[in-house]
């Protein structure tokens, strides 16, 4: 039988990046962050692409606040 360790938190990964969001790109980033959160006992509820813009990056980070999650990590955005 395994246990499981008790979790941290729910976090949320967003990824900022235009060419990721439009599909001209693969998504490196979103799951390498993924696995190092749940190393160290998040619970990752979804990963969220969005293009660098300010209005998108925000209505992301509303939903994750309505949503309850704990922890939001943002990667990507230097233009934002």
């Amino acid at each position: 039988m395994e246990l499981e360790a008790p979790r941290k938190g729910r976090a949320l990964v967003v990824v900022v990046d235009d060419r990721v969001s439009h599909g001209d790109s693969p998504d490196s980033s979103g799951p390498l962050v993924t696995e190092l959160l749940v190393e160290g006992g998040f619970a990752v509820v979804g990963v969220v692409t969005v293009a660098a813009d300010e209005v998108e990056l925000r209505n992301a980070l509303n939903t994750a606040v309505i949503g309850g999650v704990d922890l939001v990590i943002s990667v990507g955005g230097t233009g934002v």
